[in-house]
Formats: structure tokens, sequence, C-alpha cells
């Protein structure tokens, strides 16, 4: 046997050996000093109304059906006419809440459909309602209305949805509804509604997050999670009795 030889090829493992524990430690040194040292960066994510992240989507599609963006056009317009005394708070009242003169921890009807619009059109349809004639002593006469429908709204054109100019789904529809307004001591009234209404598709983001600011309890207002919303919203009342 070559003892030269054996010695050498032992001598060659053994600084083999020796490299690789060396290398091995050294990555398990800068490693975890990395792991101590290591600070991540910030960044900046955006919550969809189910509360996860958000995730960039196409607002010239729609994962509903023509059908169930008019069930929801005529569910919003019934939950915005239905209200009464106790949940419609007066002008000044609610004006009183809004700047914090006066304290309130439940929501007034006209904040518990306000992500069902635009902000726009959330606004317009506010300063509407106040102007109607079925108001007017809404309060003394303690009153209740009750929104109902004899046919369901029908569509302007005849092509399910179509892009607006921002390149977003729309659809626009048209119908009436009654108004029944009712007190135990003053008379009956009712009211025909005409209306017409605009509808677009939106991201599925919470666009209203900042609860700090809100007077009443931010979980009583619903979020909006359907796809759409409304834009536009304009209507004609006509005294029938």
């Amino acid at each position: 046997m070559d003892f030269k030889k054996v010695d050498s090829a032992l001598s060659r493992w053994k600084y083999l050996f020796y490299s690789t524990l060396v290398v091995y430690v050294s990555i398990c040194f800068f490693y975890v000093l990395y792991s101590i040292s290591y600070t991540p960066k910030e960044q900046t994510i955006l919550l969809n109304q189910m509360g996860g992240v958000y995730v960039s989507e196409d607002l010239g599609r729609t994962n509903v059906s023509e059908g169930e963006v008019k069930q929801f056009a005529f569910e919003v317009i019934s939950k915005t006419f239905s209200y009464n005394f106790v949940s419609y708070a007066e002008k000044e009242d609610y004006e009183k809440i809004i700047s914090g003169e006066k304290e309130s921890d439940l929501p007034d009807h006209r904040d518990t459909f306000s992500s069902y619009y635009s902000p726009d059109a959330y606004e317009k349809v506010k300063e509407e309602l106040v102007a109607q004639d079925w108001m007017r002593n809404f309060h003394y006469e303690r009153r209740q209305l009750l929104v109902s429908f004899t046919e369901p709204p029908s569509k302007v054109s005849s092509q399910d949805f179509y892009k607006n100019e921002s390149g977003r789904l729309s659809v626009d529809y048209k119908g009436y509804f009654f108004l029944i307004s009712n007190s135990k001591k003053h008379k009956q009234k009712t009211y025909k509604i005409g209306f017409t209404v605009t509808l677009e598709r939106k991201p599925l983001i919470i666009q209203d997050g900042d609860y700090e600011s809100k007077y009443y309890f931010p979980p009583m207002v619903p979020n909006n999670t359907m796809e759409w919303r409304i834009v536009k919203f304009d209507f004609e009342s006509e005294r029938r009795t």
C-alpha cells in the first residue's frame, strides 16, 4: 500500500470537510445576522369589502347578471324611501349630530344607504328627499313611509350593459312605484314616483374605512358588497290621494 497516496487523499478529504464546514457556518452566521438586522419595507394595500387584499379588477366586466343588478337597484330604492319619523331625524337635529353638537350612537336613515350611491348621487338624493311634499309636518304628524312597486324597473335600452366614458360597465333603468305615507291621527297620503336610475360597475374596495370620524357605531351601517352602485338617480313625485 502506498501510504503517501493514502495520506494525500486523506488530506484532500480533510481540506474539503473543513472548507465545507466553514462555508456552512458562515452561511448560518450571515443568515442570523441578516434576520436580526432586516427591516421589511412598508407597503400600502387596499382591502376589499370582505376584508381581504384587493386585487385589481376589470371594471369593464361583471360577475353578476343583469337581473341581479336590477334586483339591487330595486332593493336600494326601496331602502332609500322606507323610513319613519323615528329613523329620520329633523334637519336641525341631524346637522347638530353631524357637527358633534349632539351625541348619537345610532345612524340616521340617511346614513344607512350611503354606501350604495356614489358620493355625488348620495348628496343629491339626501337634498331631494328633504324637499318632498311628504316631508311637510313629517315629524309632527309622526308619519311612516311604505314603498310599493307594482312592476319591476325596466331597462331604458335593449342592451344589458354598456361602457360609459370611463370604461366602466353601466346600465340604465326606469320605472315607478307608489309611496304611502301613514299617520294614525292624520290623513294617509299616496304618491306615485317615476324615476330613472343609472348604475355603474365599481371596484370592491372599502371606500369609507375612516371609522373614527363616524358619530355612530359603524357596523350598524352595511357595506356595499355588490359590484355595482348608483351614480345617478332622478325622480319626480305626484300626489295621488
